[in-house]
């Protein structure tokens, strides 16, 4: 074979490397894209999901400290009986702290000098 010859074989050698991994990197990026496009639709979804609870949480705890301010008005002894009820519930949801935390958040007095400041 001469130079040429060779010359022009490891050219048309070259050249097909070249194409076939042009082609494996389009493939690569091509995948890549695709993940991609499904981790922030995943992301999205968590997102949406996040929002939610927090949402349920915040409309249950408003639920709480409405009814907690609505019991800070009432006479001493149904007062005393709707906390008691109310800490019972938070109670319930495994965190007391919790209750403590909202009766002391809330400020409320109630009658006769009783108070749940800290």
């Amino acid at each position: 074979m001469t130079a040429e010859g060779k010359s022009q074989k490891y050219l048309k050698w070259t050249k097909a490397e070249r194409q076939m991994i042009v082609a494996k990197y389009q493939q690569l990026w091509q995948f890549l894209e695709g993940q991609e496009r499904l981790l922030l639709a995943q992301l999205q979804k968590l997102d949406e999901e996040i929002v939610r609870r927090l949402s349920m949480q915040i409309s249950r705890l408003s639920e709480w400290i409405g009814e907690l301010e609505g019991t800070c008005q009432k006479p001493a002894s149904e007062f005393l009986q709707d906390v008691r009820s109310t800490l019972s519930r938070v109670q319930e949801t495994g965190d007391p702290q919790r209750a403590v935390t909202l009766v002391s958040e809330v400020g409320c007095t109630a009658p006769h000098g009783w108070s749940f400041q800290r």
